[in-house]
């Protein structure tokens, strides 16, 4: 065999291999541009969702908690009454007493409640609590009625002494919803009073006769109007910021 053939010989299998290398090239090449084009689904696709999985990152369990702050009402007035229908009552407008039940029934659930309590235990909770409220809250826990305690001042310490609670009102309470973003929450409740084995709304609208089965409450306050508390998120914590007497569209 002489040089010639030696030469196409080593050219063949030269372009031989480079056939082969071009092919794996190829593969290595279209599987690379489907992983990227598939990286690249995936990011628009959690990108798009990223809104969505904000809005629903609160717990219910949150919401729970928000809600125990309002749905028992000891001796004294609650926060859902003295709003009118389709106002919004911010924090700060509304009577200090109806913020001290909401702010008693917190410290009661935390243990905070005691024979004698500082005052800077109410100012700190209430800060925790409410986005903004009247300075003068601390003043009127004089002789302020929690329960079968009567809680009064002294300088800056408050005491209690036992006392029978002597109202029978008894309030009913239902959380059906809430929204949510990154910083707000709205919890949805409705809310009746008991007289009798009557439920009535809380302007006195007979709503039904109730037995205690939650489930019928769904029907009972099908026609009444609702409150909606209002939230604001501020260093992980939700204060309470407005409440609204909103109603329902029978239509």
């Amino acid at each position: 065999m002489n040089i010639k053939d030696n030469i196409k010989k080593m050219a063949a299998k030269i372009n031989k291999i480079w056939k082969k290398c071009n092919k794996t090239i190829i593969i290595v090449v279209f599987i690379i541009i489907l992983l990227l084009s598939f990286v690249i689904i995936i990011v628009r696709v959690n990108k798009n969702k990223l809104p969505f999985d904000k809005i629903e990152s609160v717990k219910l369990e949150d919401v729970e908690t928000l809600y125990k702050n309002i749905n028992a009402v000891s001796c004294t007035d609650g926060l859902y009454l003295g709003i009118e229908e389709g106002k919004e009552i911010k924090v700060n407008e509304l009577d200090n007493v109806v913020l001290l039940n909401y702010l008693f029934r917190f410290l009661e659930r935390n243990e905070l409640l005691d024979d004698k309590i500082n005052e800077s235990i109410i100012t700190k909770n209430a800060e925790i609590l409410f986005y903004g409220v009247n300075e003068s809250i601390f003043n009127d826990i004089n002789n302020f009625q929690y329960g079968d305690y009567l809680y009064t001042i002294k300088k800056n310490q408050i005491t209690r002494k036992k006392k029978v609670c002597s109202s029978d009102d008894v309030y009913v309470s239902r959380l059906f919803g809430y929204t949510n973003n990154e910083q707000e929450l709205s919890m949805d409740v409705d809310i009746g009073k008991l007289v009798d084995g009557i439920l009535y709304d809380m302007e006195g609208n007979k709503l039904g006769n109730y037995d205690g089965e939650e489930i019928k409450l769904i029907g009972l306050f099908s026609g009444a109007p609702f409150y909606r508390y209002n939230y604001v998120k501020i260093n992980g914590t939700y204060k309470l910021k407005s409440v609204i007497l909103v109603s329902r569209d029978l239509d």
